[in-house]
């Protein structure tokens, strides 16, 4: 009972159910550098500044997908803001498949940075004489459960369904069914696939500032959404940070200057077609949603700052349940409007390739890789055939085969065919010689008569 009452007994709290007033230097310190991603939390989740920013000195720290948490202490205050810390914000991976995705600790250093963040931008409001100071009520929402599919799926409705479960599947049918069907119809004609890839590539190749860039960022994006561990340990350090998006951001600039000078050799070579093909329509609808898709990635960069580092916790999870058959569409339909335009496009890309002239492009470079695939089967199917017929038994029971050179399958054949069109043509002139000489023996015995006349009377 002494030990019960000198540790307060009753009124002993866990550690984030502290006022955060009592907090320490170096509590106020962890608080900051979990925020900012310096120190990496316990369940491996995101940082708080991927998403939302605070004001410091007068200056925004973070990003701009989320709210601003500046005022977050003085709305909520410490009973709120520690149920809310309880929970993720934002359905993400891994936090909302965790019953607590912050430790007591790390939760209680948060709401004493953000108490100090509040305090240091403006002070709290003064109450008015004879009323109270009342914070915002949180509760946790009633219905949520512990398992992720029933978290993760509230909200879902059936136009998000369809663009972010089915279409995506779709689109990669249609990608994989169109180049096959195009790839069977290109080998009736080899010499005009290469002509028309060799003009695809002359179309889509652009400048060689606009290849580069446009690997750069699929390179980039893809990296992200494969890696985003290694993202988030490389956006834990600002300058990082701000490297790795100031990068994406101006190589997406060079991209979209060069779509335009695509755009318009296409708008002109289309212009001066004195019959319109389905192909050119396809290519303008595949460039329209490519500006599309640009457009979008640049604007989401610039209103939803750090997508390095919220995508690998929403993003990125999306993609892999979609390799798992096991889609979250929720994850997707959450986002703002700009986020979900251009997942959307990416896949619409995909979906409208096939029917482009751009398709010929890869569909040229299978069908030489499969040429020269080819090279070596036929050239072992050849070396076969020559030793089946250097063994062959008709060689023991024939042996005047062996005057037929064999070595090479090719010259063997010639050399039969020389043989057969000199005994053909000794046949012919035997026959000339036949027919000939009933005349050549009236001739001569013409000529021995008028010799010698007596002798033919």
């Amino acid at each position: 009972m002494r030990q019960l009452l000198a540790a307060n007994g009753p009124e002993q709290k866990p550690i984030d159910e502290r006022i955060a007033e009592l907090a320490s230097f170096t509590e106020v310190e962890l608080g900051r550098d979990l925020f900012h991603g310096r120190t990496r939390l316990t369940g491996g989740g995101m940082a708080c500044a991927g998403c939302h920013a605070v004001r410091e000195d007068g200056e925004a720290v973070g990003g701009s997908f989320g709210p601003d948490l500046t005022g977050a202490y003085a709305d909520y205050r410490d009973r709120a803001l520690t149920l809310f810390l309880r929970r993720p914000c934002f359905r993400r991976m891994p936090e909302s498949s965790m019953a607590g995705f912050l430790m007591p600790h790390e939760s209680f250093a948060l709401k004493a940075y953000l108490r100090k963040v509040a305090l240091s931008d403006r002070p709290p409001p003064a109450p008015a004489a004879g009323a109270a100071v009342k914070p915002v009520e949180w509760a946790p929402p009633s219905g949520s459960g512990t398992r992720l599919a029933s978290l993760l799926r509230v909200g879902t409705d059936a136009e998000s369904e369809f663009l972010f479960l089915f279409f995506p599947y779709a689109a990669v049918l249609l990608l994989f069914a169109g180049l096959g069907v195009r790839h069977a119809l290109a080998r009736r004609n080899v010499e005009s696939l290469r002509t028309d890839a060799a003009a695809a590539r002359r179309l889509f190749g652009g400048s060689a500032a606009w290849r580069v860039s446009l690997a750069v960022t699929a390179a980039l994006h893809v990296l992200t959404l494969i890696l985003p561990d290694t993202a988030r340990t490389w956006n834990g350090t600002p300058l990082r940070l701000y490297l790795l998006e100031g990068t994406g951001f101006l190589f997406g600039l060079v991209v979209l200057t060069g779509w335009a000078q695509i755009m318009w050799r296409h708008v002109c070579r289309t212009a001066w077609s004195k019959v319109g093909r389905a192909s050119e329509i396809a290519d303008c609808v595949l460039l329209s949603l490519l500006f599309v898709a640009i457009a979008s990635g640049l604007l989401t960069a610039l209103f939803h700052r750090w997508g390095s580092a919220w995508a690998g916790g929403t993003l990125s999870p999306y993609l892999a349940s979609l390799l798992l058959a096991e889609p979250v569409g929720a994850l997707v339909a959450q986002m703002p409007f700009l986020v979900k335009l251009h997942v959307f496009s990416l896949f619409a890309l995909v979906a409208v390739l096939p029917s482009a002239s751009a398709a010929l492009i890869p569909v040229a470079a299978v069908e030489r890789a499969v040429s020269l695939a080819a090279r070596p089967a036929s050239a072992g199917a050849r070396l076969a055939r020559t030793a089946l017929v250097r063994i062959s038994p008709a060689r023991w029971i024939w042996p005047e085969e062996d005057l037929v050179d064999i070595g090479a399958e090719g010259a063997g054949a010639g050399l039969l065919a020389d043989e057969v069109s000199a005994a053909a043509g000794a046949v012919a002139a035997g026959a000339v010689a036949v027919a000939a000489q009933p005349e050549m023996s009236a001739m001569v015995y013409g000529a021995a008569e008028s010799e010698n006349p007596k002798a033919s009377t």
